[in-house]
């Protein structure tokens, strides 16, 4: 390798920072399109994305807090019971189970899921409007009509 003679040198704990905070951007994009996608198969495919980009993350804090270059301190107890009580209500009136974020809660009636903020699934907040694939036609819809649009179900074909 050449030596750089501008004198700027990119080290590895930058180079691994930058790492770590492309790998947050990246799941942060895919966790909100992901709880947007309305086609199946689209919203696999970014959950399969948001997966890999959440194990590369933990890889890059792991090598980079091997390192030293991530200091992470420990939390007081107090904080974290701050943390809980501030986060069991949700946007839209929804109250998080108060045992642990995973298990199932007789209360809620189905299994309680930590991947979706301790939510049953059918119970996920859903923020903005669903992405949806292109419009496509199907045997009985009438040029341009959707499935999903207002009435569908209730129109002869």
């Amino acid at each position: 390798m050449q030596p750089n003679p501008s004198g700027h040198h990119l080290s590895d704990r930058t180079i691994t920072m930058d790492c770590l905070d492309s790998c947050k951007n990246l799941s942060h994009m895919y966790h909100m399109a992901t709880e947007e996608a309305a086609d199946p198969s689209l919203r696999r495919t970014l959950e399969h994305l948001l997966t890999s980009t959440l194990h590369m993350s933990d890889e890059v804090f792991r090598t980079s807090h091997r390192h030293g270059w991530y200091q992470v301190p420990n939390a007081e107890q107090g904080q974290v019971g701050h943390f809980l009580s501030q986060h069991r209500q949700v946007e839209g009136g929804h109250r998080v189970p108060p045992q642990s974020f995973a298990g199932h809660d007789p209360r809620w009636g189905e299994r309680v899921s930590p991947d979706v903020g301790g939510f049953p699934h059918s119970a996920a907040p859903v923020f903005g409007g669903p992405i949806r694939a292109e419009a496509t036609s199907h045997a009985g819809d009438r040029p341009g009509e959707r499935r999903d649009s207002p009435g569908w179900d209730q129109r002869s074909h």
